[in-house]
C-alpha cells in the first residue's frame, strides 16, 4: 500500500481525506496529515511518502508553492491537487508543475478514485524505472571492474597504476576503486600484487630465469624491491622458494 501525505488547511476536508482515501483507491493510505505547505515541506524532510494530495489555497504556503519547491527534490513524485478554485493561472501552472491531476472542489467520488488509480500507476512506474536503473548501473559497473581485471592481467608486467587503468577505461580513479572492490572483492592493488605474486611463483618453480629476470617479467625495476615484498607474500625469499619447489601451479 502506497503512503500518501494529505496537505489541506479546511478541518472536515482534512479529516475526511484522511479517513476515506483507502476507500476511494485500495492502493493508498493516508499515513500523515498537514494543514498548510511548509508543514507538509517539513514532515518530508522527516518521513517518505509515495504520494501527495493537496489543496491550493492554504495559509503560510499555498499548494503550488509547495509542490514548485518539490519538484526541485523528487522531479517524479505525484502530486494530486483538489481545489476550490477553477482559475486558468492555477491549472497553467499545474500543468508545469507536472501534477498528476487537477480536481475541482465538491469532490466527484469517481473523479477521486480515477486520480488516486493514476497516481498508484504512477508510483508503479517510478519503481520499475528505479529498478531498471539501478540494473543497468549495476551491470556497467560489473562490466567495467571485468574490463580493469583483464587490462591488468594484460599488462601486470608494466609500471601500470589505478590512475592510468581508469584513465584507458574512461572513468576516474575514484570510481574505479569503488567498483573495483565491490565487485571483485579485493582492491586494485591488491589483485596486481596477487597477479603479480603468482607469475612470480610460475616461473621460480617452472624455469631457470635469475631473480631479476623475474622481478623485471612481472613489473618490478628493482630486483631488491621485488625480493622484499616477494618476502612478505610468501614469508620466504625467491631462492628459498625455488630451493624448496613450491610449486603453486601444476
Amino acid at each position: 500500500m502506497y503512503r500518501a501525505l494529505i496537505v489541506e488547511d479546511e478541518n472536515l476536508m482534512r479529516d475526511y481525506l484522511s479517513a476515506n482515501l483507502t476507500n476511494f483507491c485500495a492502493e493508498w493510505e493516508a499515513t500523515a496529515v498537514a494543514c498548510d505547505g511548509e508543514e507538509a515541506l517539513e514532515k518530508l524532510q522527516k518521513e517518505s511518502f509515495d504520494g501527495i494530495v493537496t489543496d491550493i489555497r492554504m495559509p503560510v504556503m499555498n499548494g503550488l508553492e509547495m509542490a514548485r519547491i518539490l519538484r526541485e527534490r523528487e522531479e517524479n513524485l505525484p502530486i494530486l491537487i483538489i481545489s476550490g478554485y477553477d482559475e486558468f493561472d492555477y491549472a497553467r501552472t499545474a500543468v508545469r508543475l507536472n501534477i498528476s491531476d487537477y480536481l475541482l472542489k465538491p469532490i466527484n467520488e469517481e473523479d477521486l478514485s480515477a486520480a488516486l488509480s493514476l497516481m498508484a500507476t504512477q508510483v508503479g512506474t517510478n519503481h520499475n524505472d528505479h529498478k531498471s536503473h539501478n540494473f543497468v548501473k549495476e551491470s556497467a559497473a560489473n562490466g567495467l571492474a571485468q574490463k580493469a581485471q583483464d587490462f591488468i592481467l594484460a599488462h601486470y608486467t608494466e609500471p601500470i597504476s589505478l590512475t592510468s587503468v581508469a584513465e584507458e577505461l574512461g572513468v576516474t580513479a575514484a570510481y574505479l576503486s569503488t567498483v573495483f572492490h565491490r565487485e571483485m572483492g579485493s582492491t586494485y592493488s591488491q589483485t596486481l600484487l596477487r597477479i603479480r605474486m603468482e607469475n612470480a611463483a610460475r616461473m621460480l618453480s617452472t624455469s631457470h630465469l635469475k631473480v631479476w629476470e623475474i622481478a623485471q617479467a612481472v613489473g618490478f625495476p628493482s630486483a631488491k624491491h621485488f625480493t622484499h615484498v616477494f618476502g612478505k607474500y610468501f614469508h620466504c625469499s625467491p631462492i628459498e622458494f625455488r630451493t624448496k619447489k613450491m610449486r603453486i601451479f601444476p
